[in-house]
């Protein structure tokens, strides 16, 4: 069974930035769906994306249960997704990471706040 957990430091920044209305959404942006115009450069990408609860876009009917509450992805990420990932948040950088097991799986996850977007 997949999972995902957050260190404390993730945790604690998303939590600065979320409200109890709010979910994440983690997607591989492919250029296709609903989110895809956040997309910021060419190519696959893992970003993270902070979403009123009650717009979670519909093909984001998977979700891992974790301490933050649901985090919601699609079909077509759960391809890309390894068993065991972690994100961390990386200060010095100003960063959050994404990593599994076996790898790193986006060195420079991109937090969206779909709150702050006008058309969403």
């Amino acid at each position: 069974m997949m999972d995902l957990t957050f260190s404390d430091e993730a945790q604690t920044k998303l939590t600065e930035k979320m409200t109890v209305d709010d979910a994440l959404l983690l997607d591989l942006d492919d250029g296709i769906g609903p989110l895809s115009p956040y997309l910021k450069e060419n190519g696959l990408m893992y970003q993270l994306f902070i979403c009123p609860k009650t717009k979670v876009p519909s093909s984001f009917t998977k979700h891992f249960q974790t301490s933050l509450g649901p985090v919601y992805f699609t079909d077509v990420t759960e391809v890309y997704l390894d068993e065991h990932m972690k994100i961390t948040y990386k200060p010095i950088q100003n960063r959050f990471e994404l990593q599994s097991d076996q790898q790193i799986m986006e060195s420079s996850l991109d937090l969206v706040n779909l709150n702050e977007q006008k058309n969403f």
